[in-house]
């Protein structure tokens, strides 16, 4: 009844799931106050502290024993005592009081007592009167029915202003007395921190500590008489006692005394161990009580609030070595040892409105807000909605300050928040969180912002931050700015525009899905507390604000600070405010394509200031205000959390507009979150996009492809859609952002080529010089061949003889002209030769005759002849590992790489792009015609939110002035190891054009071009490890070029001219021909020695063989018989010879 009371002012409608299904439960706490009240089988915790030097708790929860589900009771009229730890209570039931005295709260300690009406959630302050205790804490307390059964409240010692007490009062709870008991006999002393309970007329007293005295650590057990006629303290120790202890708890259970664990300041340490006495048995021993194994060390525990039901003891919260918990446990006594159970340890966020929850992956994250007591707030949390489990962020950077009524919005893995209402008023700084680095970076400007203000909403696209409307010191705003992440620079877009929403706050922001220039403005509250029903979207490409719903005459669906969201054409609406106090519990939808309004329903919760958002097909609401009856409570949070399924809403099931959210993707029964190594960046996806090679996807959930991540240095990736990367192999590296591996780091040394001294091309005449003389001789060889078949040819040699006048060769004849075989033989030689020396004098004089010279000259002085220097410059550059888009889908560049140029004038190609198999992004343009000034620069800008790039290497290639000659400068800069360049730092790179000129002596045509060489040391740009990568969104390269104070100048002569060259080679001719004139005359008058020679002797061998024939003749006898014959000798004496047969 309680909880329908709290939850359910309205008439039941739609009831959303809630989470957990326990209900949120109460912040972290120690020294909280406990209590159960019995009819309505229910847990009271009240109070305590988180920091007690910061925020210490005034509120009171209830946790149903059945359910297992937690209430937050809120006093009705709104009057509740100040919060406050380490108090004392106690329960008068019959009146269904439950009451507190004491304590510590945020201003010093307390001795006001108050007690709430469990049935009215009324809060009342008591006026006692009589020995009234001084304001303390950490004292001993218990309630017991005297004998005329009135309830009696004692409270033992505890720390006072004064410092520690040993005092022993009681209040009677029927005429609020207080009454300080007389002190004798053995007295407890100062401690702080002691257990009493009451049995048999008696208050006994053990545990605590005097934490100011040495050696101070309390095992005694004491009681007081409360026998009228004694009133004395009685010390009953025993030799068997208990380990000292402090800050524990402790009960009776029928006639035993239980002491359970707490903080030992003699161990330094907890004391996990139980104790227990029988206060029946006059030995007073102490034995230990037997329980389970604490292996999760879950007993370590102290300052938690604790109370009995039976054998029942149930503990909430308290510090657990170290951190303070809001865990609930209990311990069943019956059960030996004694057992004890945990119930799910659901930390959440505290009560609290006007806060932010943003979707980034599989998370909801919650920043910020108002809560109890206007608190402000800048704890950081995040809600997973696999597990459906909060945990807290402990974020490192610069941390925002606390604040509420900021304006947040998220892109990718990074969170934004802007404004909102601190300690010292309105804010209007702005902060960004990436969920990969765990960091809070704080936005910077140079020049104008927005006003500080409360209530505006943001929308995040991209490196532009959208912030619009909100509440300044001047009233309402209308204005609508954006933020440069790439410039960090602030700029109004437009105000007091007539076609936007005008002056509004608290009004919901989002960017268009699949739209990055489109802003959705929704809701809001306009002047006066009027609630607004307006829907409007601005277009930023064309500076334009579209209406889709403002009509004030339908109040019907006004509302402000309502939940809303809008998957795809629907813009829902849950909850809000109506006339500036009361609640609104319907939920509904506008459509932006027929602009109708369809009822939902109603809810049963109070949605109002809340944070809110959609995944999947889930729209999550957090906290916000209350309402008691029907009004709102504005300074009274809550921390409800809800989830309304879209589904329940669709007349046509999946189909409907209520779309699975970018992160995951449609099946066909349900929306199911993107697995690692995807993301969906759109409504109703139907698949997820894999991250592509060199990248890895660590998140449930993505959203984008900036939350693929580029794999780390000494990894590499060579397939989509990994959750990891793959580590280098020993021996072999990886850049950052790798599709492979490589065997060693790529020696990435300057390369240049420059036009050298002109030398002749020795190779080219020495191959045409041998085509020559292998022709001529080739020619030649044919000639002789010919000449030797031909039957004609020794009269075709004897003409070609050009050496008539040398056939004269012996002394004594008479000299004449004639020609001769000999002769012909060398002048066909000759003709040869002299063809050959002709046509290698040709090659020489046409490809050896030119010398160089080279001379750098003041370029001022240059100029004068010269005015104008240009030329064909290449520039081609290579982005190393790059992680954005390299080409379009016509294979062109990226419309997300772009260049400009400046001081360099000619015409430019548009940039040419090629990605290659490592995965680099490869540009290219070409400047015909081109003339620097004194400075030209040419920037590369990769506006992409993935253009990240392990190196850059850049080759200028210009041309020479020297005809079909080229200078070239290539360099390469890289990241540092583990890191990747990107960012509004751009990473710089510089030239040095040197002007050329060429003249000549041949054609008179002169020439220009540039030398190109390295100028200074390049310098780095801004560099980012792989998870930083979520908060910057454009990467630069400047390429400067600097035109040299001196010019290059080229000149070339012929070394002969032709005059020359003829006289030489006619020289050479005719020398040649007189050479082998000499030589035909000495072989030839060799050759007719020889000749005459051979002759001489064949005469000689004739006449000695004729002479031997005659002699032989002259002996023959018949030699008178054929002497007159005409037959030979021979011949006659073969026909003489006598037959000798």
């Amino acid at each position: 009844m309680i909880q329908l009371i709290i939850f359910l002012p309205f008439a039941l409608g739609f009831e959303p799931e809630r989470l957990p299904y326990t209900n949120p439960p109460p912040d972290v706490r120690g020294f909280s106050i406990m209590d159960n009240f019995p009819p309505l089988n229910l847990l009271i915790v009240y109070g305590g502290y988180s920091d007690p030097t910061s925020f210490v708790y005034g509120d009171i929860w209830t946790f149903n024993i059945t359910s297992q589900t937690w209430s937050r009771l809120i006093p009705s009229d709104g009057i509740s005592p100040t919060g406050r730890y380490s108090g004392g209570f106690f329960r008068i039931l019959l009146k269904q009081l439950y009451c507190i005295f004491g304590g510590m709260s945020i201003n010093g300690p307390l001795n006001d007592l108050w007690c709430f009406q469990i049935q009215g959630f009324l809060w009342s302050k008591i006026k006692t009167t009589g020995d009234i205790p001084s304001p303390r804490i950490k004292f001993g307390y218990t309630s017991f029915y005297d004998d005329n059964n009135k309830l009696q409240f004692a409270l033992l010692g505890g720390v006072t202003m004064e410092g520690l007490d040993d005092n022993l009062y009681i209040l009677d709870t029927s005429t609020w007395v207080w009454t300080k008991m007389p002190q004798s006999g053995d007295a407890p002393g100062n401690v702080e921190g002691s257990i009493i309970v009451h049995y048999n007329k008696k208050i006994f007293t053990a545990a605590g500590e005097n934490a100011f005295l040495a050696n101070s650590h309390t095992k005694t057990l004491l009681y007081y008489d409360l026998d009228p006629s004694a009133y004395k303290w009685v010390n009953v120790t025993s030799a068997k006692t208990y380990t000292s202890r402090i800050f524990g708890g402790g009960f009776l259970k029928g006639s035993e005394f239980y002491l359970m664990m707490g903080w030992s300041i003699e161990k330094v340490d907890h004391e996990s161990a139980w104790f227990k006495v029988d206060l029946d048995d006059p030995s007073y021993e102490w034995t230990e009580v037997a329980a389970q194994a604490d292996t999760d060390n879950l007993l370590q525990i102290d300052s938690y609030g604790y109370t009995l039901i039976n054998s029942t003891v149930y503990i909430f919260g308290g510090n657990n070595n170290p951190p303070i918990i809001n865990r609930m446990a209990y311990f069943d006594l019956d059960k030996q040892p004694v057992e004890f159970f945990v119930y799910d340890d659901d930390l959440s966020p505290s009560p609290r409105m006007y806060h932010t929850m943003q979707p980034i992956a599989e998370n909801l994250y919650l920043f910020g807000g108002l809560g109890d007591d206007g608190l402000l707030h800048n704890d950081f949390w995040a809600f997973s909605c696999i597990e459906e489990k909060w945990s807290s962020i402990n974020s490192a950077g610069d941390i925002p300050t606390k604040r509420y009524g900021h304006a947040s919005a998220t892109y990718s893995d990074v969170l934004f928040i802007w404004g909102g209402s601190g300690q010292d008023g309105y804010l209007n700084d702005g902060y960004l969180y990436d969920i990969s680095s765990g960091k809070w970076t704080l936005l910077t400007y140079t020049d104008t912002a927005p006003t500080p203000r409360v209530g505006a909403c943001a929308g995040f696209s991209g490196f532009r931050i959208y912030i619009y409307g909100g509440l300044t010191q001047s009233g309402l705003s209308d204005e609508l700015w954006f933020y440069d992440l790439n410039k960090n620079e602030y700029t109004l877009v437009n105000s007091q525009d007539s076609d936007g929403p005008g002056p509004i706050y608290y009004a919901t922001c989002r960017i268009a899905a699949g739209a990055n220039n489109f802003l959705w403005v929704m809701y809001g509250e306009a002047e006066d507390n009027n609630s607004t029903n307006q829907v409007y979207g601005y277009d930023a490409g064309n500076d334009f604000w579209y209406f889709y719903s403002d009509d004030p005459s339908n109040t019907t669906f006004a509302r402000s600070r309502a939940a809303v969201c809008k998957p795809l054409q629907r813009v829902l609406v849950v909850g809000g405010e109506t006339s500036g106090i009361y609640p609104s519990n319907d939920f509904f939808y506008f459509s932006t394509i027929t602009s109708e309004f369809q009822e939902l329903g109603t809810i049963s919760d109070v949605i109002f200031a809340s944070a809110s958002a959609y995944f999947q097909n889930y729209f999550y609401i957090h906290g916000g205000g209350t309402a008691a009856t029907s009004l709102l409570r504005f300074n009274v949070p809550s921390n409800l959390f809800i989830r309304l399924p879209m589904w329940t809403f669709c007349t046509d099931n999946i189909t409907c507009s209520f779309a699975c959210s970018p992160g995951s993707y449609r099946t066909a029964t349900n929306c199911e979150i993107c697995p690692p190594g995807t993301y969906s960046n759109a409504y109703n996806s139907t698949e997820c996009a894999k991250c592509p090679k060199g990248k890895y996807g660590p998140h449930y959930g993505a959203t984008s492809l900036d939350m693929c991540f580029p794999c780390s240095e000494g990894e590499y990736n060579d397939k989509e859609g990994q959750e990891l990367c793959i580590d280098c192999p020993a021996s072999y590296t990886c850049k950052v952002g790798s599709i492979t591996y490589s065997e060693t780091l790529a020696n990435y040394e300057d390369e240049y080529s420059q036009p050298s001294i002109y030398t002749s091309d020795m190779t080219d005449i020495n191959r045409n010089t041998l085509i020559v003389q292998v022709t001529v001789g080739i020619v030649g060889l044919l000639v002789a061949i010919t000449c030797v078949l031909i039957r004609q040819a020794p009269k075709i040699l004897v003409s070609v003889d050009l050496y008539t006048d040398r056939h004269n060769h012996f002394e004594g004849i008479p000299m004449y002209l004639k020609r001769t075989k000999i002769g012909g033989l060398f002048g066909i030689m000759f003709i040869f030769l002299a063809i050959m020396i002709v046509g290698v004098a040709i090659v020489n004089f046409t490809m050896n005759n030119l010398y160089e010279t080279k001379s750098l000259v003041p370029l001022v002085v240059l100029e004068q002849d010269v005015p104008t220097f240009s030329g064909k410059i290449l520039i081609a550059i290579t982005l190393k590992n790059y992680g954005g888009t390299c080409l379009s889908k016509t294979k062109s560049c990226s419309s997300t790489i772009s260049s400009s140029i400046d001081g360099i004038t000619g015409t430019w190609t548009t940039p040419q792009c090629n990605l290659n198999t490592n995965g680099d992004c490869e540009i290219s343009s070409v400047c015909s015609e081109c003339t620097l000034s004194s400075e030209g620069v040419f920037t590369i800008t990769m506006d992409d939110s993935n253009g990240y790039t392990s190196g850059f290497t850049v080759n200028v290639t210009s041309s020479s002035s020297i005809p079909g000659k080229v200078s070239s400068y290539q360099t390469t800069i890289l990241s540092d190891a583990g890191y990747v360049f990107m960012g509004s730092t751009a990473t710089e790179i510089y030239f040095d054009m040197i002007p050329s000129y060429y003249e000549n002596t041949y054609d008179n045509v002169d020439h220009t071009g540039y030398h190109v060489s390295k100028d200074t040391v390049a310098k780095q740009g801004s560099q980012y490890e792989p998870f930083e990568l979520g908060m910057v969104f454009v990467n630069y390269l400047v390429i400067e070029f600097d035109l040299d104070n001196n010019g290059l100048v080229t000149a070339r002569y012929y070394n002969q001219t032709w005059i020359v060259f003829l006289t030489t080679l006619l020289g050479s001719i005719f020398g040649v021909m007189g050479a082998l004139g000499g030589i035909m005359k000495v072989v030839e008058k060799n050759w007719i020695k020889i000749k005459n020679k051979r002759h001489y002797k064949r005469h000689l061998e004739q006449l000695d063989e004729n002479a031997k024939e005659i002699e032989r003749l002259r002996k023959d006898p018949d030699f008178l018989n054929y002497i007159d014959d005409p037959l030979t000798g021979t011949e006659i004496a073969e026909k003489k010879k006598p037959d000798i047969n």
